[in-house]
């Protein structure tokens, strides 16, 4: 059994992949022993900072238990620190920079109030490192625009991960546009920007993101009737050789231009440096640091962040092609409660996105009649169920399900916590007809329209009781959503038109 004794101990020893794999074991109980008592935490919290002050202790250790501390007590204190060495130590090479950055947006992604002004210049800083970095070594020219071939576009992920990846498909979406609507020829191109271990540093819970070697060698992909052209790079861009390959494939190919789908990417950025580059932000409410030429956005942009911003910015609103509903359900089926409101939560990171604050707040809603439905990836559930006796009779968790439009349509209101990402779940609900409530914050935000926002928990509730209670305003609301639906579905009219933008740049030549 490993204590406290044991780790104290453990982090003054030779550093060894037995020792890591202890640590880890031991943060894992930790984690748990918090999630099923919440009360430990502080104490917990408390020896872990007190570990840390060990003057003997290894550095390598000592990162590991901060990465711990951070995701165990999301402090901006702790990531700032984190950051700080990160940066600040020589050892740490550009390609051991690109891992701890891609380790730390993940965590911003579950935790978006970590990034503070000094995370976001850290994180900055590094990302031009990194950029410097490679292209330093490798060597690309831009291709004049006499020399790109007419009507070939590229559409550029990171990775495609098939229709069920949402960035897959709405990587899929544009290409069908660009070649069905446009007549473009189009190539769809994943890039292989993958994070492995190749140049990691020991960290809790480290994230990677691997290719999907499925689709290697696949020359096409057929969407709603068209075939789509696809290239794969062969090496992933984890490495040097594999950023070199796929910018030697563009110098060949030499595209008219390139659309990227995506969060910030190393690929799309020297990717840009051959040819023009639209970077369409699958974080849509987000503004990304890029150095593609263009950047479309779904929301306002403020003047600060244009002076602040290298390319030119194209403000349209971010569209979907909804799934259509496979099924038809029932309450009963879905063993769900027949005579109370239902809340739906949906979402691939419920165990993050499901907060204490969310819970507290949202409990005197749920007990005078409401019950909440989760769908989606939340693998803690149980483990929370037992630190909120509550959740058991009033909750039911759906787990991740292949028709969700159709589960939708027997529920009463769509509700989003703060968090970042969840766009396309909203434009579900509303596809199935019913309305939603969330918080001023992030893509669910930004895609569901101010009609649909509050600023406060407290707010959301309020707004619920009314949704519940108000059979007028609900059905206003509802009549709203339909309309807002048809923005949100567009079949392209707002993305040729950034496109358009994007063409008469002086920028595009």
């Amino acid at each position: 059994m490993i204590t406290w004794e044991n780790i104290n101990k453990l982090i003054v020893s030779d550093e060894t992949v037995e020792n890591y794999r202890q640590l880890e074991q031991f943060c894992e109980k930790l984690s748990e022993q918090i999630e099923i008592d919440i009360k430990s935490a502080g104490e917990i919290e408390k020896r872990c900072v007190h570990l840390l002050t060990k003057e003997t202790m290894y550095d390598g250790y000592f990162m590991f238990l901060l990465s711990f501390l951070i995701k165990a007590f999301p402090k901006e204190a702790y990531l700032e620190l984190f950051l700080e060495v990160v940066g600040s130590q020589p050892e740490y090479t550009p390609m051991n920079k690109k891992f701890i950055l891609h380790q730390v947006k993940n965590l911003l992604i579950n935790y978006p109030t970590l990034e503070t002004a000094p995370v976001r210049q850290q994180i900055t800083e590094m990302e031009e490192t990194v950029r410097n970095y490679l292209e330093k070594e490798i060597a690309a020219e831009r291709i004049p625009r006499e020399q790109r071939t007419d009507n070939l576009v590229f559409v550029m992920v990171a990775g495609f991960l098939g229709e069920n990846h949402p960035v897959s498909r709405s990587a899929l979406e544009r290409c069908y546009l660009l070649q069905k609507k446009m007549g473009k020829r189009v190539r769809l191109i994943s890039a292989g920007e993958s994070c492995t271990m190749q140049d990691a540093i020991p960290v809790y819970h480290s994230q990677v993101r691997n290719r999907a070697e499925a689709y290697n060698g696949q020359s096409s992909y057929n969407y709603l009737g068209e075939e789509i052209a696809c290239y794969q790079s062969g090496l992933p861009a984890d490495s040097l050789e594999g950023f070199r390959e796929l910018a030697e494939y563009i110098v060949k190919e030499k595209p008219e231009y390139i659309i990227y789908v995506g969060e910030q990417s190393f690929a799309a950025d020297m990717a840009n440096r051959i040819c023009p580059v639209i970077t369409i932000s699958s974080t849509f409410s987000a503004i990304q640091n890029t150095r593609t030429e263009f950047l479309m956005t779904g929301r306002k942009v403020t003047r600060q962040e244009r002076e602040l911003l290298y390319p030119d910015v194209i403000e349209i609103p971010f569209t979907f092609q909804l799934k259509e509903q496979k099924r038809t359900y029932t309450r009963s089926m879905l063993q769900i409660p027949e005579n109370r409101f239902t809340l739906a939560v949906v979402g691939m990171r419920l165990d993050a996105d499901v907060t204490e604050p969310f819970l507290e707040n949202i409990k005197p809603e749920v007990e005078k009649g409401c019950h909440l439905v989760f769908i989606g990836r939340y693998e803690k559930y149980h483990l929370v169920c037992q630190s909120h006796p509550w959740l058991t009779e009033y909750s039911t968790c759906l787990g991740v399900i292949d028709d969700v439009a159709g589960v939708l349509a027997v529920l009463d209101l769509y509700v989003n916590p703060y968090r970042l990402g969840g766009g396309y779940s909203v434009a579900e609900a509303f596809g199935a007809g019913i309305p939603a409530v969330s918080i001023d914050y992030g893509d669910v935000a930004t895609a569901a329209g101010k009609d649909f926002c509050v600023e406060t928990y407290a707010q959301m509730n309020q707004m619920i009781e009314r949704y519940r209670l108000e059979p007028e305003f609900y059905a206003d609301r509802k009549k709203k959503a339909r309309e807002r639906l048809d923005t949100l579905t567009d079949e392209g009219g707002a993305f040729f038109s950034g496109i358009e933008t994007a063409l008469s740049s002086p920028r595009f030549y």
